[in-house]
């Protein structure tokens, strides 16, 4: 019997091929193609998918809605017309900045900015004599820019009694100026505040109490500065404080008794200036940014004390205020240059 398996069956055609050395490279090449060029479009493919995707985010805002920008990248608001015009266009992002003020008497209220979630630049509060708060601005979560309300060159908010509008509010990407309001008693609207990328200047706020409405505030890029505020006795909204990138200043606060709200500073970047607080009698918070209990003090510039009351009127007084002895390498730092008056300006 002929063996079945020792011929091929006439159903399935046979593949005369000879495995040579030179085919098996020719095959070889060409799945490589193959492979590169599938890899190549899907790399492509790919690339394509990142860049939809980031275009698609830059036309959502930060609680991943789709963000509606306004028609116009600025807008300068004088009259009471122009808020409730910028509220008509339904939109909540600005790309640039708002001005809100220019006319004393202009404009009595925000109410018809409800919709704005972010400004990408500056917000401007200026020179308002008619405004008494800032609701409105209830959903406004971030300013790129800097914040100002109210300040010496614009002018302040004089009805401005609270800052409530701005709950919602969580960043603020350069300096936040509050200042020239005479009117306004607490910060409490700035609670969910965490970080301020360039200086904080409190300054001229006549009626202003306490900074409790900043205790989620961690950090400063920049300067901080808490002066001549005639109400303000104590500054405990900072007790989360842990840094300030520039220079501390805290002047002429006439009514401040302690500095309870530092305990948690560890460091200033640039000089330290506690002068001219007539009622300042305890700084026993301030001591481990000094360098307690063995130094050296977590101060880039000169540190200056003085001209406060008995107490907190020199370093070694609020040294002299911790009941440990003093390790003597902290008194290095008496030798370094004083910081003068004017370097405050």
């Amino acid at each position: 019997m002929a063996d079945s398996h020792s011929r091929p069956n006439p159903a399935v055609p046979t593949l005369a091929f000879e495995a040579t050395e030179s085919s098996a490279i020719v095959l070889t090449q060409h799945f490589t193609n193959k492979f590169c060029s599938a890899t190549m479009n899907w790399n492509m493919h790919l690339r394509h998918i990142i860049s939809i995707g980031l275009l698609l985010a830059s036309f959502m805002g930060s609680s991943g809605a789709w963000a509606v920008y306004c028609a116009s990248p600025s807008y300068f608001l004088d009259t009471q017309a122009d808020v409730d015009a910028l509220g008509a266009e339904d939109c909540d992002s600005v790309l640039s900045d708002i001005v809100v003020g220019g006319l004393p008497f202009g404009i009595t209220n925000l109410n018809d900015l409800a919709n704005l979630t972010s400004v990408g630049g500056n917000l401007y509060i200026s020179d308002n004599e008619l405004l008494t708060n800032l609701n409105g601005l209830d959903n406004l979560t971030s300013v790129g820019g800097s914040l100002i309300i109210g300040n010496l060159r614009d002018g302040g908010n004089g009805a401005l009694t609270n800052l409530d509008g701005l709950a919602n509010l969580t960043s603020v990407g350069d300096y936040l100026d509050i200042g020239f309001n005479d009117a306004l008693t607490n910060l409490d609207g700035l609670a969910n505040l965490t970080s301020v990328g360039g200086s904080l200047d409190i300054y001229d706020n006549v009626a202003l109490t306490n900074l409790d409405g900043l205790a989620n505030l961690t950090s400063v890029g920049d300067f901080l500065r808490i002066g001549f505020n005639a109400a303000l006795t104590n500054i405990e909204g900072l007790s989360n404080l842990t840094s300030v990138g520039g220079n501390l200043t805290i002047t002429r606060n006439n009514a401040l008794t302690n500095l309870d709200g530092l305990a948690n500073l560890t460091s200033v970047g640039g000089f330290l200036y506690i002068g001219e607080n007539a009622s300042l009698t305890n700084c026993q918070d301030v001591a481990p940014v000094l360098g307690w209990p063995s130094g050296p003090p977590s101060v880039g510039g000169s540190i200056t004390i003085r001209d406060n009351a008995t107490g907190c009127n020199s370093v070694e007084e609020i040294l002299a205020s911790y009941s440990k002895p003093l390790d003597p390498a902290i008194l290095w730092f008496l030798l370094r240059p004083t910081y003068t008056e004017d370097e405050d300006d």
